[in-house]
């Protein structure tokens, strides 16, 4: 499979004003029954149960398999994440950040299965900026098939999409892309510059290269494996 084959691209000129802090608060007592970090517990396990949902056209028995692997890995992220509420975590290119926030934007990621074909090295849309509750994520059936057979690569998949849901990355991948406007995209249409930006390394590789170092870190957060495959665009230091 070609690396290019699996990038959901986040959109070029979003910057959410929202931060996503209070989608999951966690409060409360401690109590077997009642809040605190039982209640938490079961709120992420309902949490990933709705995070992905299938448009009818997309809609196969192979999804299905999928679609249920890929709820028991969100939670897989937020369960272990409720540990964190009330401190503070430290991310590269992001700083600091309450662990509340990390958590609120997991929580927030609402993806859906589509049979859209996104162009050319594009597996999908990252959609954030669009509302102020929740983080729509499309992605193409076929490419969600192709992240399932990846090691690692729903939870790949995921961490990913929160990394690029930071205000900070939103505002410097829409950095990238003016960028990107007055370099190699100078003299293209707009939306010839929105089609061909996923292909220039020195702005959306970049972009890129920083989201999967911010992934590796949410990951590695929660004590997952790590992913057995090198992402689209690698790594920044």
């Amino acid at each position: 499979m070609s690396a290019s084959e699996i990038v959901v691209i986040a959109r070029a000129l979003e910057v959410p004003v929202f931060s996503y802090a209070t989608a999951v608060s966690g409060g409360g007592g401690s109590g077997p029954g009642g809040g605190g970090i039982n209640a938490a517990i079961r709120e992420a396990m309902q949490i990933a149960q709705f995070s992905i949902t299938v448009d009818a056209d997309a809609d196969t028995p192979e999804i299905r398999v999928v679609v249920q692997q890929f709820k028991t890995t969100m939670q897989n992220f937020l369960v272990p994440y409720t540990a964190y509420i009330g401190k503070t975590v430290t991310l590269p290119f992001i700083g600091q950040v309450p662990g509340n926030l990390v958590r609120g934007i997991l929580s927030s990621l609402k993806f859906k299965v589509v049979s859209k074909d996104f162009g050319p090295g594009r597996a999908g849309a990252n959609l954030a900026g669009t509302n102020d509750i929740s983080i729509p994520v499309e992605i193409n059936k076929q490419q969600l098939l192709a992240y399932s057979q990846l090691p690692g690569g729903l939870a790949y998949l995921i961490a990913h999409e929160a990394a690029h849901s930071f205000k900070q990355m939103r505002e410097f991948n829409a950095q990238m892309f003016t960028q990107y406007q007055a370099g190699a995209g100078r003299g293209l249409s707009y939306n010839q510059q929105v089609a061909q930006f996923p292909t220039d390394a020195a702005t959306f590789g970049l972009n890129e290269a920083r989201t999967n170092t911010i992934a590796r870190a949410i990951m590695q957060q929660v004590n997952m494996a790590p992913i057995g495959f090198t992402p689209s665009w690698g790594y920044a230091q």
